[in-house]
């Protein structure tokens, strides 16, 4: 039973590491082609991986603000978060 939980959980996490390299891939895209704009279908599904990043996202951002580089910044939040799923999926 505690085995088929863990395998589950395990799943999870995986698919939302997934999603997060997803989101990754759709800010650079929006940040290198600022004229791009998702529209029909692709603009669902951005729409659902904000939805489903952004709440853990913004609760680290409370505690470790995007370190500043220059004209950039650098959202380290966003690192942590993947590297503690990644550790706990490992951990599983």
């Amino acid at each position: 039973m505690i085995f088929v939980a863990l395998s589950i959980l395990r799943v999870i996490i995986r698919a939302y590491l997934i999603i997060m390299i997803i989101r990754m891939v759709a800010d650079w895209l929006f940040v290198l082609v600022p004229r791009m704009r998702p529209r029909g279908v692709f603009n669902f599904l951005i729409r659902i991986i904000y939805f489903t990043t952004e709440p853990p996202l913004r609760v680290l951002r409370k505690f470790i603000p995007p370190t500043r580089c220059g004209n950039i910044s650098i959202d380290v939040s966003y690192m942590l978060l993947y590297f503690v799923l990644y550790v706990l999926q490992i951990w599983l």
